[in-house]
């Protein structure tokens, strides 16, 4: 399971501090994810979780049947790739930091399957969508176990992509 943190107070603030929090949680969870859930409750009409990962993290590919989907970088680098309903990947887009020229935001519509992969040591990203959290509105990838059901050690698709990219 990842690491949610949900804040008490309306207003939020985060800086460097709750940020180096943030990422010193990923070691100490499994799934190798943290976040700050900048929304109350899963009934909150919108969604906003301030994510972080690091190069060993694996998320599942999957899809939000009705909900558009923005990720906003907001440190180091991450790959987020889309996958055809046959598990191949069509689409895939970086996002770095906003100095540095390129893509820093990408929003999607509904029903895509993605994934994301962290392209440096850690990354932080924002990520929002419409609520309120409905977990049978979020469809895993039949073309790939979870990392914890894969006890095998064969790659899934989205695995695969996640390993090619990371030697890229």
């Amino acid at each position: 399971m990842s690491i949610a943190i949900y804040f008490k107070d309306d207003h939020v603030t985060i800086d460097a501090r709750k940020l180096s929090m943030l990422k010193e949680k990923l070691s100490a969870s499994p799934l190798k994810r943290a976040r700050f859930c900048l929304h109350k409750s899963p009934r909150e009409k919108v969604q906003e979780m301030l994510i972080a990962i690091c190069k060993d993290t694996h998320i599942r590919p999957h899809r939000q049947k009705h909900k558009r989907k923005t990720y906003t970088l907001i440190e180091g680098r991450i790959s987020v790739a889309f996958f055809g309903e046959d598990g191949q990947v069509i689409r895939r887009v970086e996002l770095g930091p906003a100095s540095g020229g390129g893509a820093f935001l990408y929003t999607f519509p509904a029903g895509q399957w993605h994934t994301v992969c962290c392209l440096s040591e850690t990354a932080v990203y924002l990520e929002t969508l419409a609520g309120p959290y409905v977990k049978a509105q979020t469809e895993f990838a039949p073309w790939e176990a979870a990392p914890e059901e894969a006890a095998d050690g064969r790659l899934g698709r989205g695995q695969q992509y996640l390993s090619f990219s990371k030697r890229a």
